[in-house]
């Protein structure tokens, strides 16, 4: 019980209000990561974060920058700015900040070309 109620009522998302108003505009103007036609794959491997980011066609998707906001789920207002480095042709690393195990939350954005893209996913750290 203490650890899930101890971030207590201050735990919201920031700008929580103002989002939800612009929730349609900001979602047409801004493509998903994980949308048909978009391969990405999020995994997390010895305490890091691997995104591995495919053109449609199959193709790495090379020298896209890559930046996140994650929090573990039972720590919401502790966001961390993750920024990926890509180690090979398509897949991007960072490391997950402290030991924490149990589940993460990534506000991804991935830009290529000049072309931004977003997506929430959710990974478990278990080692």
């Amino acid at each position: 019980m203490y650890f899930a109620t101890r971030d207590g009522p201050v735990a919201v998302e920031p700008d929580y209000y103002q989002r939800a108003m612009d929730w349609d505009a900001r979602r047409a103007a801004t493509p998903d990561v994980s949308a048909p036609g978009r391969a990405t794959d999020v995994d997390s491997v010895d305490g890091t974060i691997l995104l591995r980011q495919n053109h449609a066609k199959g193709d790495a998707k090379i020298g896209a920058s890559v930046v996140a906001s994650g929090f573990h789920r039972a720590f919401s207002r502790d966001r961390h700015d993750l920024t990926f480095v890509e180690v090979e042709p398509g897949v991007y690393r960072v490391a997950l900040p402290g030991a924490m195990l149990g589940f993460w939350e990534l506000r991804l954005r991935v830009t290529h070309d000049g072309i931004g893209a977003v997506a929430v996913e959710t990974i478990e750290r278990r080692e």
